[in-house]
């Protein structure tokens, strides 16, 4: 069974709302190597203030066909700007008002890595924030992973 983005953002909206916490399958590259297609699933809770400070990551709509779980680069005049982690120079704004939940844990393969780990942090604090060394972490990784590593490897 298949349904639309609409309807199924409608559904993690009100559960959300209602102050479950949800899980979502992951799609789009935009934030590899942390979080990858197809593979991790998104543990989804409703915000609260600490859901806005730099580094973690939001589940917003940008317009009306378009989802994204992207870090949180900065904040600026009440507006939120985001980038995903394979996004050398692309970012997006959006309001409080267009956050459906906050990120709290990634899970692939049956680990999950919560928000404030070891693993977790390395994203959050050490993956490159300049163009270029961005460029070069996905280079390297994407060699990796013909060779089967995970880098780095969850724990």
């Amino acid at each position: 069974m298949s349904i639309s983005n609409p309807l199924f953002f409608d559904i993690v909206r009100e559960e959300i709302a209602a102050g479950r916490e949800i899980c979502i399958g992951a799609k789009g590259g935009s934030m590899r190597p942390f979080i990858r297609d197809g593979m991790d699933e998104l543990i989804l809770r409703r915000c609260n203030e600490q859901s806005f400070r730099k580094g973690a990551i939001l589940l917003a709509e940008l317009g009306a066909q378009r989802q994204v779980a992207h870090r949180v680069w900065h904040t600026h005049t009440g507006e939120i700007v985001l980038r995903g982690d394979a996004n050398p120079r692309l970012t997006e704004l959006c309001g409080r008002n267009e956050v459906i939940a906050e990120v709290v844990a990634v899970v692939r393969g049956g680990k999950r890595v919560d928000r404030g780990s070891l693993c977790w942090n390395w994203y959050r604090h050490l993956w490159p924030r300049t163009p270029f060394m961005r460029r070069l972490a996905l280079k390297m990784y994407g060699l990796s992973r013909r060779k089967n590593y995970i880098f780095p490897p969850y724990q």
